[in-house]
């Protein structure tokens, strides 16, 4: 009887924690700031796959075990890992795109100090370097997220 309620205990945590991950699964999707980490497609595909699993969680009943809910939660829990962290890589992107319009902005800024220290290089081609991180600043900005 022990083993029993055991399995009956597990067997529920397993159930809340695939039911838990069905809900905030979806609630992801359904964000809009999310939305740019899949094809529109890709979305509509994963929340097919989040209403299926919710659809076979209220028709599961008493039958199923907790390693068929295990097993449902480690397929959902991988789509749902690669879609937070192709967020969090974009993230990170965006915070070293930051560090390096500061850095091509402080190199534009210095090109007078440049030029006046260093006289061999020609106002042509100082404005040749500053046109091109322009050229830069503006490609990179629309890239940047607010």
């Amino acid at each position: 009887m022990e083993k029993r309620d055991n399995d009956k205990l597990t067997t529920d945590e397993a159930k809340n924690e695939y039911e838990s991950l069905i809900y905030a699964f979806r609630a992801w999707l359904n964000e809009d700031e999310n939305q740019v980490y899949d094809t529109p497609q890709g979305i509509e595909t994963m929340l097919e796959k989040v209403n299926e699993a919710n659809d076979w969680l209220d028709d599961a009943g008493p039958k199923v075990g907790y390693k068929e809910y295990q097993s449902r939660s480690y397929d959902l829990l991988g789509d749902f890992n690669k879609l937070k962290n192709r967020r969090e890589e974009h993230m990170l992107r965006q915070d070293k795109l930051v560090v390096i319009v500061e850095s091509a902005q402080k190199m534009k800024d210095d090109m007078n100090d440049v030029l006046a220290a260093k006289p061999w290089i020609s106002e042509d081609e100082g404005k040749d370097v500053t046109d091109k991180i322009d050229e830069f600043l503006t490609k990179v900005a629309s890239q940047l997220v607010e």
